[in-house]
């Protein structure tokens, strides 16, 4: 999904008629930076995620989503392999509950990425 991302961005960033060096020049990075980010080799920080939003017109889901799919298998192996709660921790319930909510939205992504 990182790809899907970087097509979009490099699709945003030509009918705008930007260049590399421009888009690098507004989110204060190297153009390399941007090269790297349409290439699919580094995901953005929040930071140019935002910038970029705003530069393009773009609401941040549409971006966002592409992202979020992506860490969506990363995410769930970590759920799986989530730490024993102690017996006498006084949040158990909290915590299960969101865990459970966090599992559910990444088994959301991961259908919609199918």
């Amino acid at each position: 999904m990182i790809y899907e991302y970087a097509l979009d961005l490099k699709v945003a960033r030509r009918k705008s008629g930007l260049s590399q060096a421009d888009c690098g020049h507004l989110l204060g990075v190297d153009p390399s930076r941007i090269s790297k980010l349409e290439a699919g080799k580094s995901a953005p920080t929040l930071v140019e995620l935002s910038i970029l939003c705003l530069v393009f017109n773009t609401p941040p889901n549409t971006l966002c989503d592409c992202i979020l799919m992506s860490l969506a298998s990363a995410l769930n192996e970590r759920l799986a392999s989530m730490p024993e709660c102690p017996d006498n921790w006084r949040d158990r319930f909290n915590r299960l509950g969101t865990l459970n909510s966090l599992a559910e939205k990444v088994e959301g992504l991961s259908r919609t990425e199918l």
